[in-house]
Formats: C-alpha cells, sequence, structure tokens
C-alpha cells in the first residue's frame, strides 16, 4: 500500500540501518520519492559491504544482537531475517536511479583512525532532484 502521506509532503526522511532490511526496495524508494518536496533531503545510513566477507560479518553482527544484545530475542530470527547489503558506491547509483542526488557523506567510525572492518558504515545526504 502506499504511503498514507500527500505528494510532496515533507521536507526530511531519513532512513537509518533499515533499507538493507527492506525487501521491496523498489517500492519504499518509489514512495519516499513521492512523499518528499523537491529539493527536499534523504538521509540515509547503512552497512558498506564490499564483498561476501563483509555480507558475512555483518550477519554474525545481526544475529548477535538478536540473540545476545537484544532483551527478548525472536524465537523465528532465522525464517524470518532478511538482509541485502550494499556499498557506498552502489547505494549512490540506487539513490540516482530514484530521483537523488548525493550532497555530503562519509564514513562512520568508532575510530579516530579510519579502519575496513567488518561493521563499517557509511551517511549519506541526498537531495530529490526529480519525481519519478
Amino acid at each position: 500500500e502506499t504511503y498514507p502521506f500527500p505528494k510532496n509532503n515533507f521536507t526530511f526522511v531519513s532512513a537509518m540501518m533499515v533499507l538493507h532490511h527492506i525487501k521491496d526496495l523498489d517500492f519504499t524508494l518509489r514512495e519516499i520519492n513521492r512523499v518528499l518536496k523537491k529539493d527536499g533531503f534523504f538521509f540515509i545510513k547503512e552497512h558498506d559491504c564490499f564483498n561476501c566477507i563483509d555480507e558475512m560479518l555483518t550477519d554474525i553482527e545481526h544475529t548477535m544482537y538478536n540473540y545476545v544484545y537484544a532483551k527478548k530475542a525472536q524465537d523465528n530470527f532465522r525464517e524470518t531475517y532478511y538482509a541485502k547489503y550494499y556499498n557506498w558506491v552502489y547505494w549512490d547509483i540506487i539513490m540516482h536511479r530514484y530521483g537523488f542526488q548525493f550532497e555530503i557523506g562519509d564514513y562512520i567510525s568508532s575510530s579516530i583512525n579510519f579502519s575496513v572492518g567488518a561493521t563499517r558504515e557509511f551517511y549519506g545526504l541526498y537531495k530529490k532532484v526529480k519525481d519519478l
């Protein structure tokens, strides 16, 4: 179903660490484009996975969160878990396809030195430049 908001309703939409869990990314990004005003901003924060090892380690991180960190683990986690990871380059291509232009972004690290690691993340601020 379409989102319960009128077209061109928002000036800012954010999606922090959720897009990789959405099975129908096409629908979601089309809806975000629809409800966002022209020249509005879409902020994303996502994992930065370049290969299958990055993806595997990120899946392990998600699994550990479910079974160790969360207050109540999902009993059916293995059956319901979904994730599709991309890197910052591919996210930029995806955003362009859905009418968004990169404005600013960077890596997020807990270290004062940049390091490549299993839980590498990035953020990007995109401007809506066209309707779909």
